[in-house]
């Protein structure tokens, strides 16, 4: 089978022999799915017919995990593809990191929103953001605006981002669009960080004289 070099040098077989261990999934296709920016995602169909979404993983799986979680909080309000728990109960398998849901098919962004479907993604939106400020880590915490963007750590996010796409032997469109929006993102960071520190220095200045 085919090799691919994201996320390490795993072959579809690999990636088959982590669906039935981990999930007791027995695949009979594997199709990559040529979207994502930190993952690597595959529909699976599985000997039964049934479709699931894969998506492994490179990076902070407590963050991925925590990600899990409240997809599935927002799930109480809105519909939610389904997780699917390894055999032991857990959110993101352990021989090859990464989560299995339930496939949704064609509900992706490109479509469109045209007529009703406005009205219908504004009242699923107001549902979603309404149950979010209930969430029980949702209380807000004040802090100066100066300190709410980590422009270091945004840096450091988006060069290990444009460094994972370069290492790539092949590019999709898709990721070759998302690498170029990035580089882009990365550029303007100075200009941000400089406008940030702006009000930081006044912070410090002291009252006008």
């Amino acid at each position: 089978m085919k090799r691919w070099t994201a996320y390490g040098a795993t072959t579809l077989s690999e990636l088959a022999e982590a669906l039935r261990t981990s999930y007791g999934v027995h695949a009979a296709e594997l199709h990559r799915i040529h979207a994502g920016t930190n993952t690597v995602n595959y529909q699976v169909v599985d000997d039964t017919g049934r479709s699931w979404f894969a998506k492994l993983y490179n990076g902070d799986l407590d963050r991925e995990r925590q990600a899990i979680e409240l997809t599935a909080y927002a799930g109480h309000a809105v519909p939610v593809p389904a997780v699917r728990r390894t055999l032991d109960g857990e959110l993101i398998a352990g021989q090859l990191p990464m989560s299995l849901w339930e496939f949704v098919d064609g509900e992706t962004a490109e479509g469109g929103l045209t007529g009703a479907r406005w009205p219908a993604v504004g009242t699923a939106l107001g549902r979603l953001h309404r149950h979010l400020s209930e969430h029980p880590r949702a209380k807000p915490t004040l802090r100066p605006a100066t300190e709410v963007r980590d422009v270091v750590r945004a840096q450091r996010n988006f060069d290990e981002l444009i460094a994972r796409f370069r290492a790539r032997d092949e590019l999709s469109p898709f990721e070759a669009w998302a690498c170029e929006a990035a580089q882009e993102r990365r550029a303007l960071l100075g200009r941000a960080g400089a406008i940030l520190a702006g009000p930081a220095r006044t912070d410090h200045a002291g009252p006008a004289r």
